[in-house]
This record gives structure tokens, C-alpha cells and sequence, in this order.
């Protein structure tokens, strides 16, 4: 078994009789003279206790307590003090501060203490290792649906969580890319900080800059005071980019400095910041394209590009439709002090079979109109109206006229042909004249390729 790690400033160096030998015994034990040498050793490896002396000053000791308990591993800490009077010790943190030793002191009071202190830690980790499984498992039902692109995304969740690599998370309006963002931050061990979401779409142009880096007292016409930024609130958190695509260029090049360098300034401000943010990004736009024509930076699309998810269209995933029909129904349903409604087989068919252009988002809303309107328990076909661009009473193979690729309705006819054949490919290779060979690469492409891309996009008919 690995002994403990105990990280000593100074402190109980004067009591070497008592406190070398007898730690260094049982502990890998770490001296270093300076707060700022304990912080160094605290940022390059783990320890399980730390132990300061007060003697440096209640004020140094304090702030130096509340940066080691910010820490994402920070150890128990453990004071040195003079007597029980020691001036300050009051106003010490709470979190991560377990006990003090009283000099003078004796070996087996600075081992009960010590002993105590690493079994408090690994308790303590314990904990927060079963929490955040807990946590995991709960948070990761939001991402609802069964099909195989739903099941990768959510590996993909897990896997990316608790790394700090940027995510670029791209798909067609609707289709829920904030969900998958929110469960990344929830899941990981960013999730106790801040989440703090900014939308490129939402915002002019000439304020996103300061909206994102903040803004010094009195700069330009300035606010008179001192405005902090988005990146400069999710320190140590999550900063959620939304519709990064129409992020204009300048900001572009400052933000490629955050990700880069860790560091920026606030407009107007001569000093760099620190900040260590984690960044999602979420678009609808094909980001290679925009690049290609000059609209975005190709060094931050590689930058964001790290771990790339594509969210599908709910049109690629019809199967998915029940369980998010039964989701909504039954949340809805509470909010609005109803008892939880029933669909008829055939209302539920034409929500199947509804094309589907606004994705989950429009899904959700035709629900919640219907549950609204509800005067029953029951929801039949009639409470569930489509606008008449893409009115559900057209045929499949009409949207796919209307709206759809060459490619995109290839595959709408092999995945049709699929579904008569009862999945038989050699029967589905036969009907539609192609090798058994061929029909399997198309189905291996449709899986990697479940979100349109670059030509993939689809047409969508003008209003009249």
C-alpha cells in the first residue's frame, strides 16, 4: 500500500526531534519553506494533508488556506499554532481545514492528528468519487433515446467529461446540443463551478467583445467601474459558447489566446488575467465551410475541433420519438397540475412519422400546446397540427422532394426498403439492384455520417 503524502510548510521544521522522525516513519513526507513553494508542489502533484504554521500571519495563512481548498484535489488541511489563542484561526475556511497542533506539542499527538486528518482525506474522496458516479448515471438521462448515435454521444459524454479539452459541438437547430453541453459540465469535476453560457447570436457585434472579456473603470466612455467578462466569471468552470460560427474575427483571434495561453485582458486594461476555463462551443454551421471562405479562423476551428460531436437531426432517429413524446407528456404534464396524459396508437404514429424541422425543440412545443389543450387523459391524432410547410399529412417521399439531398433520399429508400424487407439486406440488395457488398458500405456510412455536413445540408422550400 502507497503511504500517505503529507506536505509541510515549515511550521513543525523547529520541532525536527518530534516531528521529522516520527512522520517521515509512517508518511512521504514533503517540506518547503515559502507559501508560494507549497503552492507550486500543490499544483504539480497531490498530497493528502497539509500543514501550515500560523506563525507566518493570520491574514498570509488565510488566503494561502482558501487558494489549497479551491484546489480540484485539494488535501486536509492541518494549522500549527502557538496556543488555543492564536490570533485569526477563527476566520480560516471551513472546507478542507480539519484540526490544529498546539506547540508545543508531543509525537503521538502530532500522529493522531496527522493519522486522522489522511483518513478524513480518503473518506472525503471516496465520497466524491460515489457522488460523482451517482451523478453520472442521473444527469446522463436527460440525453434521452436508445439509438445508436445517442448511445456513442453518450459514451462521448462520459469519456470527455473530466478531461479539459475543448468540445465543438455541431447540428441543425433543435437538435440539442446546450443538453449535451449542460451534461458535460454536470457530469465532470468542473460541475461545483460556474456555467456560464454566452450566445455569438444574440449579441451586437460591437458589445460581444466586451461582453466576453470585460471592461476596465473609466476605459473609452466607460462604465465607472470595473465590469468583469464571461471568460473572467467561469474561472475554473465552464464557459458555454453558443452559435460560435457567427463569432465575429477579432474575437476569434482573443479567444484563441484563451484556449492557447490562459490569459487575456479586459478592454481598456494594460495586465493580463489568469483563468483557467474549460470551453464548449456549439454551432450550426458547417464550421470547415466558413473557414474555407474566410469566415472563421482555421487555427481556433482546430483548437475547438478536439473532441468533435454531431448532434443528428430527429428525423435520423424516429425511433427516439416515443421515448421524448412519453418524456415531455410526462413532465408537462406535472408543471401544468394535470394528470399524466395518454396517447392513442395513432396520434403516436403521426408524431413518428411528422418530418420534423424544428428537431426536439418543435417536438417538445407541439406537446406542450396539446397537453395544454388537453380536456381529457387522452390525446388522439386530431390535438397534434403541423404548420403547412411541412404538414405531416405529406407523404415521406414528398418532404424528401422538398427538402432532401440526392444523398439524403438514396438513403431514405434504402432505409424504407430495409423496413419492408423485415432488415433482410440480401432481399433489400436484390430490390434495389446493388451487391450485398455495396448495400453494407451505405449502411456503415449512414452510421458514421448521422449529422449533415458541408453539401449534406438540407433544402428547405421558401415560404409562399
Amino acid at each position: 500500500m502507497d503511504r500517505r503524502k503529507v506536505l509541510v510548510v515549515d511550521g513543525l521544521r523547529s520541532q525536527s526531534s518530534v516531528a521529522d522522525g516520527t512522520l517521515e516513519s509512517r508518511y512521504d513526507l514533503r517540506w518547503v519553506a515559502t507559501e508560494e513553494d507549497a503552492l507550486g508542489a500543490l499544483d504539480h502533484g497531490r498530497f493528502d494533508v497539509f500543514i501550515v504554521d500560523m506563525a507566518a500571519g493570520a491574514m498570509t495563512v488565510e488566503a494561502l488556506v482558501k487558494r489549497v481548498c479551491e484546489l480540484d484535489h485539494a488535501p486536509v488541511v492541518i494549522a500549527v499554532a502557538d496556543s488555543e489563542s492564536t490570533p485569526g484561526h477563527g476566520r480560516l475556511p471551513k472546507q478542507g481545514f480539519y484540526d490544529y497542533i498546539h506547540k508545543p506539542t508531543t509525537a503521538d499527538r502530532v500522529l493522531q492528528v496527522v493519522g486522522r486528518a489522511a483518513e478524513f482525506g480518503v473518506l472525503r474522496r471516496e465520497n466524491r468519487r460515489l457522488k460523482r458516479r451517482l451523478c453520472e448515471q442521473d444527469k446522463l438521462r436527460s440525453l434521452i433515446g436508445h439509438t445508436e448515435v445517442i448511445d456513442g454521444i453518450r459514451e462521448k459524454v462520459r469519456l470527455v467529461a473530466f478531461n479539459r479539452v475543448p468540445v465543438l459541438i455541431s447540428g441543425e437547430n433543435g437538435v440539442g446540443k446546450e443538453v449535451v453541453a449542460r451534461e458535460i459540465h454536470r457530469v465532470g469535476d468542473r460541475r461545483d463551478k460556474p456555467l456560464v453560457r454566452i450566445s455569438c447570436a444574440a449579441i451586437p457585434e460591437a458589445l460581444l467583445d466586451a461582453d466576453f472579456f470585460g471592461q476596465e473603470k473609466d476605459s473609452f466612455v466607460g462604465p465607472g467601474r470595473t465590469i468583469p467578462g464571461k471568460i473572467e466569471l467561469a474561472h475554473r468552470g465552464t464557459l458555454l459558447i453558443d452559435e460560435i460560427g457567427e463569432m465575429p474575427m477579432t474575437v476569434q483571434a482573443k479567444l484563441l489566446r484563451v484556449i492557447q495561453e490562459g490569459e487575456f485582458e479586459r478592454l481598456g486594461a494594460t495586465r493580463p488575467i489568469r483563468v483557467d476555463v474549460r470551453i464548449i462551443a456549439t454551432t450550426k454551421r458547417v464550421l470547415q465551410k466558413e473557414v474555407r471562405v474566410g469566415n472563421f479562423r482555421e487555427d481556433l476551428f482546430y483548437r475547438l475541433n478536439v473532441v468533435p460531436l454531431e448532434m443528428p437531426p430527429l428525423r435520423d432517429r424516429r425511433q427516439d420519438v416515443p421515448l421524448l413524446v412519453n418524456h415531455f407528456i410526462e413532465t408537462l404534464s406535472r408543471e401544468n397540475n394535470k394528470p399524466v396524459i395518454r396517447l392513442t396508437d395513432n396520434a403516436m404514429q403521426k408524431l413518428c412519422n411528422a418530418f420534423w424541422r424544428g428537431n426536439v425543440r418543435e417536438l417538445e412545443n407541439i406537446v406542450e400546446r396539446a397537453v395544454i389543450l388537453a380536456s381529457g387523459a387522452t390525446l388522439d391524432e386530431n390535438y397534434f397540427q403541423f404548420d403547412d410547410e411541412h404538414d405531416d399529412r405529406l407523404s415521406q417521399i414528398e418532404h424528401a422532394f422538398r427538402y432532401c439531398s440526392i444523398r439524403q433520399m438514396e438513403k431514405l429508400m434504402i432505409m424504407h426498403r430495409l423496413q419492408c424487407n423485415e432488415q433482410n439486406r440480401t432481399r433489400t440488395a436484390q430490390t434495389l439492384d446493388i451487391s450485398v457488398r455495396t448495400l453494407r458500405n451505405k449502411l456503415r456510412d449512414y452510421r458514421q455520417k448521422t449529422a449533415p455536413r458541408g453539401d449534406d445540408v438540407l433544402l428547405v422550400a421558401p415560404k409562399s
